[in-house]
């Protein structure tokens, strides 16, 4: 009973916390069209009472490159994509979009023009077509054609092709049940439904067997042809046709290049993937 209602305190403290980011300001840019270019400017960044994360970071992407992050656990890749959905704001320096300061723009407009797919899977307990559409409307012709070519036809039959039905059975037992790797697809699925300016994809395939890695790896190819794409990896394999690696640790770029690049230079990047092919091949 005692941890429950520290549980409840908890859960009122964060709806009744002020933030500086989500209010609606006047005067802000609207999210702009086309791919983006994106430039960490001398960013600093660490949590609250931790150590600084970054210190005088710098990356610059090109609008509609394919970079990936690679890097070991805590060395600071998926912080940096919760910078640029301004999650939290830089201490110092600067993250700039199209030459732009990131603040400058009405940050749920340019959310919006993120598609964005993390390795926590958070499926709606609704309907298939409203998880499919949390970024645009789209007809339903162009759903069941979208769930044919991500791998998702069986969960239309779960669903006897009724989009209507309930992704979940948390609030109907007629609902249906998706495993790991079905709703990890149905995320991913969303990225289908319109272009966007900016993909940010976090190990979006780490619930899926190799095989269907490697025929999702392919589509999200496929749709990233229209998007600045910036993909967090731990399994090199699904980065090696991406335009840049980089390779992170303590919040440094420690060494980058194409996949044959960084190979042929035998660093930290090169020790990576051959032991992964190693424990593969064991």
């Amino acid at each position: 009973m005692l941890q429950c209602i520290a549980n409840g305190e908890k859960v009122a403290e964060f709806f009744e916390a002020d933030s500086e980011i989500e209010p609606y300001k006047e005067n802000t840019l609207p999210a702009p069209e086309g791919n983006y270019e994106i430039e960490f400017k001398d960013v600093s960044f660490g949590y609250e009472e931790s150590s600084q994360l970054f210190k005088n970071f710098n990356l610059r992407i090109k609008p509609g490159q394919r970079i990936a992050i690679v890097g070991e656990n805590g060395a600071g890749k998926t912080t940096l994509t919760k910078l640029l959905l301004r999650l939290y704001d830089v201490n110092n320096g600067a993250i700039l979009i199209n030459g732009k300061n990131i603040k400058d723009y009405d940050i749920h407009q340019l959310r919006l023009n993120m598609g964005v797919v993390f390795q926590d899977i958070r499926v709606l307990a609704m309907s298939l077509r409203d998880n499919l559409t949390v970024y645009n409307d789209v007809p339903d012709e162009k759903l069941i054609e979208i769930l044919d070519k991500i791998g998702l036809s069986n969960v239309l039959k779960k669903a006897n092709g009724n989009l209507d039905t309930m992704v979940s059975r948390e609030f109907t037992e007629d609902g249906i049940a998706l495993s790991g790797g079905e709703a990890q697809k149905l995320m991913l699925a969303r990225l289908f439904t319109k272009s966007f300016g900016m993909l940010i994809l976090d190990e979006p395939s780490s619930a899926l067997d190799p095989l269907s890695e490697t025929k999702l790896m392919q589509n999200i190819l496929d749709v990233s042809n229209t998007s600045t794409t910036i993909m967090i990896a731990h399994r090199l394999s699904t980065v090696r046709d991406f335009d840049c690696i980089y390779h992170i640790e303590n919040g440094e770029i420690i060494e980058s290049g194409s996949h044959d690049e960084l190979m042929s230079s035998k660093g930290k990047y090169y020790e990576m993937f051959i032991k992964q092919g190693e424990n593969y091949q064991n």
